[in-house]
């Protein structure tokens, strides 16, 4: 069955094969704030059982924050996660999602380690990161990445 879309058609089979290719996490809130979409890698096929359920029901507390966010206007709203280091930094990105009049259909969630991407421009462009240790935020990754050392990161993933 092909599927209609803004700017092209797709069927059913290549959607959902291209939604399980995207990298991290994926998540799909409707207005209701009911879980509508989870992304699963593509040789996975069952049926979560969160699938229906509200964040609040899931206890996803980042969703509500970004959820009042996004109604009062925001487009996107990022949270770090709490276990990231100066070597792996998970952002849980939270985006608006519209269709072609602006009205609000729902909230994607995106969880994903941003540091190969800022590994893969540094590499690019030739350029370094420098500490600043003024930075009171660097602080709490800074000692993640002590506590990695000396305990292993697979102990907090």
């Amino acid at each position: 069955m092909e599927i209609d879309l803004n700017a092209g058609k797709l069927t059913t089979h290549q959607l959902s094969a291209m939604l399980s290719s995207f990298r991290g996490e994926i998540f799909f809130f409707d207005c209701d704030k009911r879980l509508q979409y989870y992304k699963q890698p593509a040789d996975m096929n069952y049926y979560p059982q969160e699938l229906g359920r509200t964040f609040d029901e899931l206890q996803i507390e980042n969703a509500q924050k970004a959820w009042t966010q996004i109604q009062t206007g925001a487009k996107t709203v990022d949270f770090p996660a709490e276990n990231n280091s100066l070597h792996r930094f998970y952002v849980d990105h939270y985006e608006k999602v519209v269709d072609k009049d602006h009205n609000l259909v729902g909230m994607l969630r995106q969880i994903q380690d941003v540091f190969p991407l800022v590994d893969y421009y540094l590499k690019q462009t030739g350029q370094k990161l420098v500490d600043d240790q003024s930075n009171h935020n660097g602080k709490n990754f800074r000692e993640t990445d002590e506590l990695d050392a000396e305990t292993g990161a697979s102990e907090y993933l």
